[in-house]
């Protein structure tokens, strides 16, 4: 898939890594974000919204490798891409939100979740305390844990 947004072109890079974290947090909670329900009127994906407070009942997907994950992505292309690769086109509605609000709702959740899994391997996967410090942006504060190795 050809990245179509920073958050594609910050994951697919070749050096991404820990010293990218801050931009990447960034992004996604600044970012429009893409999340699937599940197509229950088999109208194409055309379902209403969600009331306001009430949570989505996400589309959880499954490996072997990750088990399983709430699938959320950075684009519509890389939606659209993901459930073309699995064979699920056809089962689900995208839903496009504010980072910082879909956090708050996956902060809501059981299963750990994935940024744009399917799309590449370069994937992120996240668990639901990942989710709580995206949502109230203590992600992106300094911790007492992290320090700057080397020498003067």
């Amino acid at each position: 898939m050809t990245p179509t947004n920073d958050i594609e072109r910050l994951l697919e890079s070749p050096t991404f890594g820990k010293h990218n974290y801050p931009e990447i947090f960034r992004l996604l909670r600044e970012s429009d974000l893409i999340f699937l329900l599940h197509n229950t009127t088999g109208s194409k994906g055309v379902l209403p919204w969600v009331d306001i407070g009430q949570v989505p009942e996400f589309a959880v997907w499954g490996s072997v490798r990750s088990g399983m994950k709430i699938p959320i992505f950075s684009s519509h292309e890389a939606a659209r891409s993901a459930c073309r690769e699995i064979g699920v086109w056809n089962k689900f509605s995208f839903r496009q939100i504010n980072g910082r609000k879909l956090f708050e709702l996956l902060a809501q959740q059981e299963e750990s979740f994935a940024i744009n899994p399917v799309c590449s391997e370069y994937a992120m996967h996240l668990d639901v305390s990942h989710a709580e410090e995206l949502a109230d942006g203590s992600i992106l504060k300094p911790r007492k844990n992290d320090t700057v190795s080397g020498t003067l």
